[in-house]
């Protein structure tokens, strides 16, 4: 088997990992800051907003809640305006990717969801906004160099975090497909070795924070040549601080994460930034686990529900929105020889109303879920393009050629 690796992002990796290096260091005195808990087993509910896991969280001695999203693939940091309303200090200025983008240095003196508790953690300060949308504001994010110091099983099906304080993981769950975890250098985001077809070798993030099943990075696409990959028009999937416009869509015959073998599973190709530029899996196929991370025994068990189903078509009209200005929804992007495509939407076209309603009537996450949704067929939009407006019926289909789940 052949190992690869993303020699284009080595550079960038380097000068990233300088950037962070203030970050890692507190690496080596958090754990050593983890208050006694009582139970030995804890439930913890979160809400679902679209994709992302949201838990409440308390900082320091303040009894307010504050919603985070809790994504394995990314850093703890807080929003600015919750660190100002708490007269956090900020502290040195961190360089990041993008020169625009401020990030200063905290110091929380206690970070708690539910009691999966950390003292003393430092952590970035930043604008959050960004990542979500006016709708959906929260807080900050929970990452896994907070996580890393626990066990813990999450569960999109039940909404809960279970986790085990003071004991082993239960006997149940080695029933599941259990393989070796390790951290990433930088992030401490789960990662485990994968196969992707039958000869390349590399490691896989487990990214709570990605709402699509599996994404591999774009510089892949070359090695993924066939009749069923599909070039996007304008941009379907998108990561920060990257600027490609291009994806494509296709389908992997073969995917294998320990001993789990994923057969003609659909994958997109997106350009990832240099920090987590590895095959990313998401939402749609965790969602078909219970999945506990044993970071103190360095284990990943995948326990998959008695219904676990794994497509292999994407269900869709092919078409992605954004808010732009004006908080006008466009189109970002479509999937070439989509339904969209055929209705002739193009890239910038404005949507105006969606099911006989304006579009300023629904968040951008029931957009999307009613986009993602295989249970919804057909959707009524009334289209604005150079001026001139149109309705448009766009009835889902299967986009990849050859297989019908």
């Amino acid at each position: 088997m052949r190992m690869w690796m993303d020699r284009r992002n080595a550079l960038a990796l380097l000068i990233v990992l300088l950037c962070v290096c203030l970050i890692s260091r507190r690496s080596e005195s958090v754990g050593q800051n983890l208050p006694e808990t009582q139970e030995l087993i804890s439930v913890i509910p979160f809400e679902l907003d679209g994709h992302k896991i949201c838990v409440n969280v308390t900082l320091n001695n303040n009894p307010e809640e504050y919603k985070f999203v809790l994504d394995t693939g990314a850093l703890t940091m807080i929003d600015e305006e919750v660190a100002a309303e708490l007269r956090l200090e900020k502290g040195a200025e961190m360089p990041t990717l993008d020169p625009s983008v401020k990030t200063y240095l905290t110091t929380l003196k206690k970070l708690s969801v539910g009691d999966m508790v950390v003292e003393n953690m430092t952590i970035p300060i930043m604008d959050t906004k960004s990542f979500f949308s006016a709708s959906s504001k929260m807080d900050g994010f929970v990452g896994s160099d907070f996580l890393r110091l626990f066990r813990l099983t999450i569960d999109y099906r039940t909404k809960t975090i279970i986790h085990y304080a003071k004991s082993s993981i239960p006997d149940s769950l080695h029933e599941g497909y259990r393989m070796p975890l390790e951290r990433h250098i930088m992030i401490g985001a789960p990662m485990v070795a994968c196969t992707l077809g039958k000869e390349i070798t590399t490691k896989g993030m487990i990214d709570t924070g990605s709402p699509f099943g599996l994404v591999l990075p774009l510089s892949f696409a070359g090695h993924f040549d066939g009749p069923e990959k599909i070039r996007s028009k304008g941009v379907i999937a998108q990561w920060p601080f990257t600027s490609s416009e291009t994806n494509y869509l296709s389908r992997l015959e073969l995917f294998t994460l320990g001993t789990l073998e994923l057969r003609n599973i659909p994958v997109i190709f997106a350009e990832l930034p240099a920090t987590v530029s590895y095959p990313l899996l998401g939402k749609e196929i965790l969602s078909q686990f219970a999945i506990t991370l044993n970071f103190p025994e360095s284990e990943l068990i995948l326990s998959p529900h008695g219904d676990a189903h794994f497509h292999d078509n994407v269900y869709s009209t092919g078409l992605a929105v954004k808010k732009g200005e004006d908080d006008r929804i466009v189109v970002r992007g479509l999937w070439a020889g989509s339904p969209a495509d055929r209705a002739n939407i193009r890239v910038g076209d404005e949507i105006l109303e969606i099911n006989s309603q304006d579009t300023e009537d629904f968040s951008m996450e029931e957009i999307h879920e009613m986009l993602r949704d295989d249970g919804i067929h057909k959707i009524e939009l009334v289209v604005k393009s150079e001026g001139t407006e149109r309705d448009v019926i766009l009835e889902k289909d299967m986009l990849l050629p050859g297989r019908n789940d």
